[in-house]
């Protein structure tokens, strides 16, 4: 599920002000329900939001889990999976199990139910017919089995979910059912960016007004309250009251930000609650949402706390980390900050983004059990006494500044590897390598966050003396990973007991990348890759590390330890295809630098006699010794650093550059100049994801960038082929002075191929400088 327009909307609502007033009147006398129940009596209830496209062990999920991963290659055109793959924390279960939809439904549910979770809304309709399938299998498991389970469904608009005919499908299927979610008597229906349900009246309401208007009504006293209205004239059309919860998120996504000022969500959220019954989000509304929460109770709805996430990895769109547990514990404190009595808890098993409390691969049973936790304090109003011993580790796959090989090189965001106790009564807590005095760990719950450092992930528990609990994270912190994964890695002393209430006596499944199960050096991902099937740890024995494969010289271990392909021999650096190539700057070669290193010339090594020069003091960059591999590179300030030279009058129909580089995210190593002024070969860097954490190699057209491998070939008439090469600042005799394309950072090497390259001379460039640089 895409929640990008959630969190825009957390910007958008940061605002500060008083809620208007209850109004009445005969739309609302018509809203308020026959026998309605004072806010703070009713039940308190928490909904899981279950996409139903991704029901555990079975469906889509189980597909793409067991095929599509074991097929994942660093090198495949897709961009998504040259970052390895979208999912990093598939489900729990036993590896290659497979439920059918109704097996799948009860394993569900009496996990939700084991922590105390009432019901799942489920996604209407993210995987559309396979989401009703799932909803169906839901429905039917919990009525044979009697479970004291509810279903209902969230009304998703951004995946073709409609207000009317979404909850119509739902009533005339499941209506009669004892299992449907009800609230005050009538069918709870959930919501997920309800603005655009909202808008969608507005324009029938409106209609005839231009889109423009409509966009000038939602940021006003009237919008806001005709876009209420659309859940009310839903419930005429449906032909019964509706209990709907209406989710803020996004609420002013598309609408100046002038025309939503400081207060608009708090006045907007009032107005929406008097013609509903509940208003919730699907994440927090910022500073203001205690007054958003105290405007929508004085309006007479429920305020229902945002509740998630805890983390996002939408690879490679989106990432979202907090530090540890630092996210889960803000926001159970606002839950009971506000006494919000009904919960959307998002999500329960959104693997594909790594928002999932229900157990995954990488969290194991850790964050669903803390979750169990956080219920029953939320529940009963204090937190639960503990009758044994609960330790549980979070940490990270791996610390900042690391190289991930095989695969693309991905954004970081900071971690924490954390400790949290949940005790009988006090203890020393010890981790052996990284806090061995150990620290003070009072009776209940308590947690501690360390730096995340390589090494394994182990706490003891000490009393008298003697240790008397010890855990072991079967997932170490890496210095070596081959992708890019900043979600958390869980484990805790409640895994067997969860585990053998799901499957019994069968073998647990510890997924673990970096661990070692053979003790032979090579991580449990290098043998399941390279040389296994990659997920299936029943292969992550099956190579040795002394072999030599690709007949290098150098063994797999010494593979591993440099960060190179063991199957493939590399295709030494004397190999550059020169066929077609225009100019070349190394920066090992050709550099005319003075004393202070300051650079006046780089000189072109393919023979043309295309030599960069400064033309003046303030424009020649530095050279730095060593940069990459113990190889050196050019320093350019960002400010005037800049090289250039003029280009021969006729240089071909098409071009490619490729650059060794790292620098800041906005920058460019060179600049197009669009229109009549295209006239500069171009190595645009490339997006966050790029080249954060280090350098990159850059593959350009000279029109735009295409990432690692994949080229494209641009062709280009007289008047638009370009005139000069240029490096950093660059302004032309009669071209005006953008100092806003100023580079800043390194660059270690430059190729200029005329024709443009094809994708195997492409890749070939790119895997001969990958082995040059290390990278």
């Amino acid at each position: 599920m895409n929640y990008a327009r959630a969190f825009l909307a957390v910007v958008a609502a940061g605002f500060l002000a008083c809620a208007l007033e209850p109004r009445g009147g005969a739309e609302a006398a018509k809203a308020a329900p026959a026998q309605m129940q004072a806010p703070d009596s009713r039940p308190r209830k928490i909904y899981a939001h279950y996409m139903g496209c991704w029901p555990v062990a079975s469906g889509a999920l189980l597909y793409s889990k067991l095929e599509d991963d074991p097929k994942m290659r660093h090198d495949s055109a897709s961009e998504t999976i040259r970052h390895g793959g979208h999912v990093r924390n598939w489900d729990l279960t036993p590896w290659g199990m497979k439920l059918s939809p109704e097996e799948s439904a009860d394993l569900e549910i009496r996990r939700a139910l084991r922590i105390g979770i009432d019901g799942f809304a489920v996604d209407a309709w993210a995987g559309q017919d396979d989401a009703r399938h799932t909803l169906d299998a839901l429905f039917k498991v919990a009525e044979d089995k009697g479970y004291p389970f509810e279903v209902t469904v969230c009304i998703d608009p951004t995946c073709g979910g409609k207000i009317v005919d979404t909850v119509k499908y739902l009533l005339e299927k499941h209506g009669s059912s004892p299992k449907l979610a009800r609230r005050d008597g009538k069918p709870l229906i959930f919501g997920y960016q309800s603005v655009w349900c909202s808008s969608d009246y507005l324009a029938r309401k409106f209609a005839g007004r231009p889109s423009s208007d409509l966009s000038l009504l939602r940021a006003t006293p009237e919008g806001w309250d005709a876009m209420g209205e659309a859940y009310e004239d839903a419930a005429r059309q449906i032909g019964r009251p509706i209990y709907w919860y209406y989710c803020l998120s996004a609420f002013f996504y598309g609408v100046d930000n002038k025309l939503a000022p400081k207060g608009a969500l708090v006045r907007a959220a009032s107005a929406i609650a008097r013609h509903v019954q509940a208003v919730g989000a699907f994440s927090g509304l910022g500073d203001d949402e205690p007054e958003i929460a105290r405007a929508v109770k004085a309006a007479g709805a429920e305020w229902s706390t945002p509740l998630g996430m805890f983390q996002k990895e939408n690879v490679p769109y989106e990432l979202y980390a907090g530090k540890g547990l630092d996210w889960m514990c803000a926001n159970w404190a606002r839950v009971r900050d506000q006494d919000s009595r009904l919960l959307q808890l998002v999500t329960w098993n959104d693997y594909g983004e790594n928002t999932n409390l229900a157990p995954g691969y990488n969290t194991r049973y850790t964050l669903y059990d803390l979750t169990g936790y956080f219920i029953q304090w939320w529940k009963n109003g204090k937190p639960p006494l503990p009758d044994h011993d609960r330790v549980y580790l979070l940490s990270r796959k791996y610390p900042p500044g690391v190289k991930v090989f095989p695969f693309k090189q991905g954004p970081y965001a900071e971690g924490a590897l954390e400790v949290v106790t949940i005790l009988p009564k006090p203890a020393l807590v010890r981790l052996p390598g990284r806090a061995p005095d150990g620290y003070s760990a009072p009776a209940g719950f308590f947690r501690k966050q360390f730096p995340v450092t390589p090494g394994p992930v182990v706490a003891e528990l000490v009393r008298d003396g003697k240790v008397t609990l010890r855990i072991e994270s079967p997932e170490p912190v890496t210095d070596r990973p081959f992708r890019e994964d900043n979600g958390m890695v869980g484990y805790s002393t409640e895994f067997n007991r969860h585990w053998k209430a799901d499957f019994g006596d069968a073998k647990p499944f510890l997924w673990s990348e970096y661990g070692d199960v053979n003790n032979n050096g090579l991580p449990n991902w290098f043998e399941m890759y390279w040389f296994g099937k990659f997920g299936d740890m029943s292969t992550a024995a099956c190579a040795d590390p002394n072999a030599d494969p690709d007949g290098d010289g150098r063994t797999n271990l010494q593979e591993y330890l440099d960060q190179t392909d063991p199957t493939q021999p590399p295709i030494p650096y004397t190999a550059i295809p020169t066929n077609g190539l225009l100019a070349w700057y190394r920066a090992d070669k050709g550099v005319v630098a003075d004393e202070k290193g300051l650079v006046s010339e780089w000189q072109d090594q393919s023979g043309n006699q295309l030599h960069l020069s400064a033309r003046t003091e303030a424009e020649k960059p530095r050279l730095v010794a060593k940069a990459w591999n113990d190889l050196p590179a050019l320093e350019l300030d960002g400010s005037r650093n800049s090289l250039s030279c003029l280009l021969p009058e006729k240089t071909g129909d098409s071009m490619t550059v490729v650059a060794v580089f790292a620098a800041r995210a906005a920058d460019q190593i060179c600049r197009i100049q669009e229109g009549a002024n295209n006239r500069l070969v171009s190595i645009p860097t490339l997006r966050k994801a790029d080249w954060e954490g280090g350098i990159a190699i850059g593959v350009s057209s000279i029109d735009r960038p295409w990432g690692d491998v994949a080229v494209t070939r641009r062709e280009f008439g007289a008047g638009d082929r370009p005139m000069a090469i240029g490096l950093g600042y660059m302004c032309i005799s009669g071209q005006p002075d953008y100092r806003n394309w100023n580079f800043k950072g390194k660059v270690a090497e430059i190729l200029v191929y005329v024709p443009a390259l094809n994708e195997a001379e492409t890749q070939k460039v790119v895997s001969i400088l990958r082995t040059r640089y290390r990278l």
